[in-house]
């Protein structure tokens, strides 16, 4: 029992105590009536061994015997209310040992999700490192490429205006061709002569 109680059902046998001895002088006249200091002392025994189920013999009927009845409703009190306090106890150590497993299995979760965590931010950070290395490699190859298309333009525009340079000089010199062949057919010709063929 715990110490609150030992101290609310000491007082309570205290009080059982004095009413048997306030009630022992009258009683002592009466034959076959139990002693008061017997009362008390069973009372006392009762108290000290926490056994609530026990009862006093009520003896014959008189004051003593009333007496000794309201003690044993006082104890019935006595053991209806430890009953309960105790039912109450259980329940509570149940309550408090299933609070203790769902700690325990929160704790357990919480250490089990941080570890995933520490995992998947771990892979995360590989990936991370693994994808700038990717990256830069890729921005280095596209640089590459991107000069070598830069230079191939440029040749290509060289090309063009080697090319246009070239064009331009054909149509001069078809165009020097055309008006040569024009002079050689009129000096070839006779004047006012129809045109050779």
């Amino acid at each position: 029992m715990s110490p609150g109680l030992d101290v609310v059902f000491g007082a309570g046998v205290g009080a059982l105590c004095a009413l048997a001895a306030a009630a022992g002088a009258r009683a002592r006249r009466r034959r076959g009536a139990p002693e008061p200091s017997r009362i008390a002392a069973l009372v006392q025994e009762i108290a000290d061994r926490g056994d609530w189920t026990r009862r006093l013999d009520p003896g014959p009927v008189g004051e003593t015997g009333e007496l000794v009845a309201q003690i044993n409703r006082l104890l019935a009190a006595v053991q209806e209310a430890v009953d309960e306090l105790r039912m109450k106890q259980r329940a509570l150590a149940c309550s408090q040992q299933e609070l203790a497993a769902i700690n325990s299995e929160l704790e357990r979760s919480r250490d089990t999700l941080e570890s995933q965590v520490r995992e998947r931010t771990m892979e995360l950070e590989e990936a991370k490192r693994s994808l700038a290395g990717q990256v830069d490699a890729r921005t280095a190859e596209l640089r590459q490429t991107n000069g070598e298309l830069q230079a191939k333009m440029h040749e290509l525009e060289l090309l063009n205006r080697v090319m246009m340079g070239r064009e331009d000089r054909i149509l001069e010199l078809k165009a020097e061709l055309r008006a040569l062949r024009a002079g050689v057919s009129r000096v070839g010709r006779p004047p006012g002569g129809p045109s050779g063929s």
